[in-house]
């Protein structure tokens, strides 16, 4: 029996928007996150970028979107956009006394379960994995070292989705899948599969940035999220002779 569907996307997000307009101080870490950015921008336009400013930087992902051009600044505020959700998830996680990196319901190692052999099963991981270096790329268009944490908060925030099977992008992963595919509503596997690839693309592309190389990941993005639109239709060619 397939696993429960994850609620639409849009009831995930009008839920979301009730759920802080009933209790605004949610948003307490971002407008917080917000405020360090402007400050560090500020002190960076001044001319007073410290070790501490430069540190602070770094860490926040301050300088995302400065640089790049208009391509830049556009993955900087859809990067600054992950990287706040997924810092106000973990800090809400911690501040109710839960673990915000769980384990799945029957404890077992999703990234295992992710890469089971067949190329049905693998093919989400690897269109997952191709997909994370592109948008990695989109976040950090310079490869600056400055930026490298939105990778890290990018990968955080991809597995907690794989673990939890609900919440928005877990159910915008399942939105796009559906479009794409003509409508054909995908297991709940797949989409964690995707998920967990896109976990370890994002953890990938952290070492990688220091190679300061942009067009070589968005490359070998592109070439990984070929092979597995490649996977995915031969493993569905391969069904009917499985029947």
């Amino acid at each position: 029996m397939p696993p429960k569907k994850a609620p639409p996307l849009m009831a995930q997000i009008k839920a979301g928007v009730m759920d802080i307009i009933r209790h605004p101080a949610k948003l307490l870490p971002t407008i917080i996150l917000s405020v360090i950015w402007m400050v560090i921008s500020y002190l960076m336009a001044m001319g007073k970028d410290t070790a501490v400013v430069k540190w602070i930087n770094t860490l926040t992902y301050a300088s995302g979107g400065m640089y790049g051009g208009s391509l830049g600044a556009a993955g900087g505020i859809f990067g600054k956009a992950v990287f706040a959700a997924v810092l106000n998830t973990i800090v809400l996680s911690l501040w109710a006394g839960k673990n915000p990196f769980a384990r799945d319901a029957n404890g077992q190692s999703l990234m295992t379960k992710a890469t089971n052999k067949g190329m049905a099963k693998v093919a989400p991981f690897v269109i997952g994995l191709g997909v994370s270096l592109v948008l990695y790329y989109f976040f950090n268009v310079t490869s600056s070292t400055n930026n490298v944490m939105v990778g890290v908060m990018a990968a955080i925030g991809t597995i907690q989705a794989a673990q939890s099977s609900h919440g928005i992008i877990f159910s915008t992963v399942l939105f796009i899948i559906e479009k794409v595919s003509g409508g054909r509503t995908p297991s709940s596997s797949a989409v964690r599969n995707s998920l967990m690839g896109a976990t370890a693309g994002f953890a990938i592309c952290v070492p990688l940035t220091y190679l300061r190389q942009p067009l070589m990941i968005v490359a070998a993005g592109s070439a990984v999220l070929l092979l597995g639109i490649l996977l995915a239709v031969l493993g569905q060619q391969k069904k009917p002779a499985q029947a």
